[in-house]
């Protein structure tokens, strides 16, 4: 139904949340002896459908596997949906890989609306998201986030990577995230109250498009479930290459 998604095995044993085209599940697996949070977002517009599962043994991460889907609906009878099908499968094996990083030598801007579902995974309205980004070198960047609508907030921090490591370094937002692949799982706390938020961010192109979720705290309570696309608008070559006249 509209308000949960009962798995009731073999395979699966547990339950999902539907927030619209975006689903948030938690079960078990007796076949692979683990619970795995799996998230579920179906792009309308892009025709895609992006997938990530986490997978767990008691509270211990073992695994992570993603991926995007394509959806068709006469690839048995249409050359033309079976070369787009071997097209899409044959680029997401050299892409699926690709670490998660954010643009290395040019600032710019993301953004784009977000859904807002409340506790009672009702639609409440939409969030205006800005994030304006500057990199300080290969591997630092500040963040200028700017959220209007049901969520009104402004914060900023440093951002820092290696490999598929990144940390939050304030002044209002700290905190810590890990990449799998295209797919990026982080937790911030902000500053001096009881508010937080925790996203999955994955990289949809080499344009830096990122379809995003983020899921909102508060005293420890889920507040708000988000979840929309940030666009990417680049600006100034801001870590140009220095040379030496001879």
């Amino acid at each position: 139904s509209d308000k949960d998604r009962i798995y009731t095995g073999p395979d699966f044993i547990g339950s999902g949340r539907p927030f619209g085209p975006f689903v948030d599940s938690n079960y078990f697996s007796p076949g692979w002896n683990v619970n795995l949070r799996t998230i579920n977002h179906v792009l309308d517009d892009r025709g895609v459908q992006v997938y990530s599962s986490q997978m767990f043994e008691g509270d211990t991460l073992v695994a992570a596997f993603n991926g995007l889907y394509i959806r068709t609906f006469d690839h048995e009878t249409n050359p033309e949906t079976q070369k787009l099908v071997a097209d899409f499968l044959e680029n997401e094996k050299k892409v699926g890989k690709k670490t998660f990083y954010l643009p290395q030598k040019h600032s710019g801007t993301w953004t784009g609306e977000m859904d807002v579902y409340n506790t009672e995974q009702e639609k409440v309205g939409t969030n205006l998201v800005t994030i304006d980004y500057m990199p300080i070198n290969l591997n630092r960047a500040t963040m200028n986030v700017k959220i209007e609508g049901v969520v009104n907030r402004e914060f900023s921090f440093e951002r820092t990577r290696s490999g598929n490591h990144h940390q939050f370094h304030g002044p209002d937002v700290f905190g810590n995230a890990i990449g799998y692949g295209r797919y990026h799982y982080a937790l911030h706390h902000f500053m001096g109250e009881a508010f937080k938020f925790t996203t999955r961010d994955v990289m949809l192109d080499d344009q830096f498009s990122l379809c995003s979720m983020w899921q909102f705290h508060e005293s420890h309570h889920e507040k708000y479930m988000t979840f929309g696309v940030l666009e990417w608008e680049e600006k100034d070559y801001v870590l140009k290459p220095n040379y030496i006249e001879r």
